[in-house]
């Protein structure tokens, strides 16, 4: 940035003394200072907040240690008459804080001070926008040290800090402007379609003293938080699938499919009235079908937990048909532990965890696939995945069948787009198998009623299933709402407390697991309840398990074997 005689420059005194003066007192004499509309004020997970002055399309990032106000009726009629009076222009209070340093920051639209005029000098551009800041910084033994900045967008604004200090010192001036222009040259015109990543929220989530559950719990209370803000689409979007897959960790698939359909919309469609129509059980379907069959691929919503419920009811069927092979997509690693956290991010997830302790204790070899270059480009991605499904069933000794189970569109076996080639296109071509692919991501958009779908089933239309899009899979699956093994008889459980807080935290793990690890972090539990009733039907099989039940707070309040007989 370039200054001239660093730390002050020229200015015709008389004239921005008494408007910087009269626009700070006029500030200070506000007689009530209103918190400010906290859904534009959007704190990230680094430490800061983004500011927006959506009216004008502006945003700015603030550290934490500031508190903004609202301008009032009063309060701007008596600022913005003061500044009138001073520049004879019509300008406007935009944002107004203090931080806890003391630094106050207004922000003001309107003609601002002429650079040329004043001796005001350019700063550097600002690195996104191409824009222009004129910067002018003084210090008045009166009012003490003050930055302004002005910037152009259709109108012309200023950006104004100021800190009453009588300290004329060049060490105090140089940290008040650099942290002043540090704000300054965060300044964005238009609102970014994607200011926050909600994902963010995992970082160091995760360690050997830390529990994945206890931090998942309350990073749901942090990002609820976020309902309220003044988010752009695609901001809402994110927020509203890491809130469905969070709550899918704790064990809640209730609010997990509130949150979805808020972000994918589910139609509903009565068949009560229709003529031809009837359903078939999806799991004697499936395993009719896997006998000619030499690869299955699954397709699943990772914030939907029923397909990973139904797989793992079917894998010891499938194993005596001769699959033995089972890639994951969200597997995160070759070497695979029953009821490890270091398995993968959604393997985190209950019933991904029991999906994997089932295929362990059944025999299967656990495949992982996904590409980890960090290429985003959609092709570049599906084909690695393809590929290193193809090279590790060639290193296998066994000619054993295989099943995939993969996120959305990639089991497609359709090509809609060249830019657009799924996994399953890619497979199919490098390994000469035509994959057998059961969707049930697209298939549950859909809602029917009026039929017993109290178990995952086939719709069928004069006993042939129903398939609108037959090119790009070749079986859908519907789910009831709530999925459950119906081999397993829930045990009462009552929380062996007198007094139980609201939003508790149920975590039922393996006992052999947590015998042999000897400490619940690291481990995935068999089930989790979030938030959790003092009394609870716990659907487990028959086994010991290792019981923990924390309040919101992460404080452990009970601990205990149990046995299911």
């Amino acid at each position: 940035m370039k200054i001239s005689r660093f730390p002050v420059i020229p200015y015709p005194a008389n004239l921005l003394k008494c408007t910087l003066l009269m626009l700070l007192t006029a500030a200070c004499k506000l007689p009530v200072k209103v918190t400010a509309d906290k859904q534009n004020i959007i704190p990230t997970f680094d430490g800061h907040h983004l500011v927006r002055v959506r009216k004008e399309g502006l945003q700015l990032t603030f550290g934490d240690n500031f508190t903004f106000y609202k301008v009032t009726d009063k309060s701007g009629k008596y600022f913005g008459k003061s500044l009138h009076q001073a520049l004879k222009m019509e300008d406007t209070i935009l944002l107004m804080g203090t931080a806890s340093s003391g630094v106050e920051v207004y922000l003001l639209k309107g003609g601002g001070l002429d650079a040329n005029k004043n001796g005001m000098y350019l700063s550097d551009s600002l690195p996104a926008e191409d824009t222009r800041l004129f910067e002018q910084v003084f210090y008045d033994t009166g009012s003490g040290l003050t930055a302004m900045y002005d910037f152009y967008k259709t109108k012309q604004y200023s950006l104004v800090f100021h800190l009453n200090t009588r300290a004329d010192k060049e060490e105090a001036r140089k940290k008040f402007v650099a942290a002043a222009r540090e704000i300054a040259r965060s300044l964005q015109l238009q609102i970014p379609v994607m200011g926050i990543n909600f994902f963010d929220i995992d970082k160091d989530a995760r360690g050997p003293d830390k529990n994945v559950y206890v931090t998942t719990a309350s990073d749901i209370a942090t990002l609820e938080g976020y309902l309220d803000k003044a988010l752009t689409d695609n901001e809402r979007d994110m927020l509203l699938q890491c809130l469905a897959t969070k709550y899918t960790l704790v064990g809640n698939a209730q609010k997990a499919g509130e949150y979805t359909t808020q972000r994918l919309p589910v139609r509903t469609v009565s068949l009560k009235d229709s003529i031809g129509f009837n359903i078939t059980a999806a799991g004697a379907y499936i395993l009719e079908q896997a006998v000619t069959q030499k690869a299955l691929f699954f397709n699943e919503s990772h914030v939907d937990v029923r397909t990973r419920i139904f797989l793992a009811s079917l894998l010891p069927g499938l194993k005596k048909l001769g699959y033995n092979k089972l890639a994951l997509e969200a597997l995160g690693r070759d070497s695979v532990t029953a009821g490890a956290i270091e398995n993968g991010y959604y393997t985190c997830e209950p019933n991904y965890g029991n999906l994997i302790r089932i295929a362990l204790a059944e025999g299967f070899t656990l495949i992982n696939y996904e590409d980890t270059s960090g290429v985003s480009e959609w092709n570049h991605r599906d084909s690695v995945q393809a590929f290193n499904i193809t090279q590790k069933l060639k290193n296998t000794t066994d000619t054993g069948k295989l099943i995939v189970l993969a996120g959305h569109d990639h089991i497609f076996k359709q090509v809609d787009n060249a830019a657009v080639v799924p996994m399953a296109v890619y497979f199919q071509r490098m390994s000469g198998i035509n994959p057998y692919s059961i969707d049930s991501d697209n298939a549950n958009r859909v809602r029917y009623t009026g039929i017993d779908n109290s178990m995952p089933y086939i719709l069928c239309r004069h006993m042939i299933p129903v398939n609108k899009r037959p090119l790009r899979y070749d079986l859908q699956v519907h789910y009831p709402n709530n999925l459950v093994d119906d081999n397993i008889v829930p045990t009462p459980w009552n929380v062996p407390i007198i007094s139980a807080p609201v939003d508790m935290l149920l975590l039922v793990y393996s006992w052999q697991e947590y015998k042999e690890s000897g400490r619940i972090n690291g481990l995935v539990p068999v089930y989790a309840s979030y938030p959790a009733s003092t009394a609870v039907h716990l659907p487990l099989k028959s086994d010991s398990y290792w019981l923990c039940l924390f309040d919101k707070t992460g404080k452990l309040l009970c601990q205990q074997r149990i046995n299911i007989p």
